[in-house]
């Protein structure tokens, strides 16, 4: 069983925390896709996860996006998700986790969906890069369909995939084996 955890005012992060984020921001799937170019190659480090958890924190004060951590049975960090904006009509969503907890992300984005569409979202779409076809597998099974693809000079030359989840449809599927702090 994981639990979501909002990374508000109330989330403390351990020095454990820290000390897992740098190990799985570091992971060569996560790294690559989303800090290489940000931080030049270096790698990540305990103030760039201390930077994180600030980012997220002062995102919920501002109430203009919204970062979770999911952590495993031993409180340990295995995923991040987060909605990044406040638009309640058309939202992106961005996750990554750690390449030891296979299976979680989907019902990770399920969690979040569902949250999303109690809290007055109407949409959510994830960009993911044409070539990662995990993160693509991921949305088409939490429901997104894709809507649009396209070269993006702005994100490291990629061809990028949007896959968009319409929440107002009826029967939004639910994660079930994650609950919510």
């Amino acid at each position: 069983m994981w639990h979501i955890h909002p990374v508000n005012e109330t989330f403390s992060a351990t020095e454990q925390d820290v000390d897992v984020l740098v190990k799985v921001c570091n992971e060569p799937a996560i790294y690559d896709i989303l800090f290489r170019k940000k931080l030049n190659g270096v790698p990540y480090t305990a103030q760039n996860a201390h930077s994180l958890i600030n980012w997220a924190k002062q995102g919920w004060k501002d109430q203009t996006r919204f970062s979770f951590l999911v952590k495993d049975t031993n409180n340990q960090i295995a995923a991040s998700i987060d909605i990044k904006s406040n638009n309640l009509s058309n939202s992106e969503i961005g996750y990554w986790a750690t390449m030891h907890e296979p299976g979680i992300m989907t019902n990770t984005v399920l969690t979040i969906c569902q949250l999303a569409k109690n809290n007055g979202y109407h949409s959510l779409y994830g960009l993911v890069r044409k070539d990662n076809p995990l993160s693509v597998a991921v949305l088409t099974r939490a429901g997104f369909e894709l809507t649009g693809e396209e070269l993006r000079k702005d994100r490291d030359d990629h061809i990028y995939c949007t896959y968009t989840l319409d929440l107002t449809q009826p029967n939004i599927r639910i994660g079930t084996n994650i609950s919510s702090s």
